[in-house]
């Protein structure tokens, strides 16, 4: 089963087995948050029925539904109590949906609000922030932060170089230097 950090986003796994049908609770090595994790329920066991047991269940209804008497039994019937077969549906018309999802729309995920969201850079090995894009090109004019500094923000993963994150690769690109004067 994986999980992630609420706090940090850091993400974890850890065995179905050691959590399922328990609600566990684990502390982050990152930032010390208590996760509680929720593990899958109990599994249901479930009987395997071979093909040819369907088929005679199958059969056996039929046989049953059309009133045929001894010469529609099945050769071998099958036990009864131990496959509970559901009871013959009408088949829906061919316009009508298939599957209970199926009349449903189709929702896509929220887009991430990270436009406009607040940066967060490392300095001298020291988290600073929340900055705004221009508090981020102010301090880069200064000399405080560069393209190499590691810079993070809420829906990101993990903190990565300002130079690998496209956002900001514009705004810490060093400014061209002048050109020179054109020969006389």
């Amino acid at each position: 089963m994986n999980f992630t950090c609420d706090s940090c986003q850091k993400r974890y796994s850890i065995a179905d087995e050691k959590v399922r049908g328990k609600t566990v609770k684990v502390r982050c090595k990152n930032c010390q948050n208590v996760i509680t994790v929720e593990g899958p329920a109990e599994e249901e066991s479930t009987r395997v029925v071979s093909l040819a047991d369907v088929e005679r269940i199958r059969a056996q209804e039929r046989s049953l539904a059309g009133g045929g008497g001894a010469a529609a039994a099945p050769a071998a019937p099958a036990p009864v109590s131990a496959v509970a077969a559901p009871a013959p549906l009408a088949r829906p018309p061919v316009s009508a949906p298939q599957q209970p999802w199926d009349d449903e729309p189709t929702r896509t995920a929220p887009p991430r609000q990270t436009a406009g969201a607040p940066w967060f850079v490392m300095v001298r090995n020291k988290q600073e922030g929340p900055l705004d894009e221009t508090a981020v090109a102010e301090w880069m004019a200064a000399g405080t932060i560069s393209a190499r500094s590691f810079f993070w923000r809420q829906g990101m993963p993990d903190w990565k170089r300002g130079s690998d994150i496209p956002e900001l690769a514009a705004l810490l690109a060093p400014a061209a230097p002048p050109e020179p004067p054109p020969p006389p």
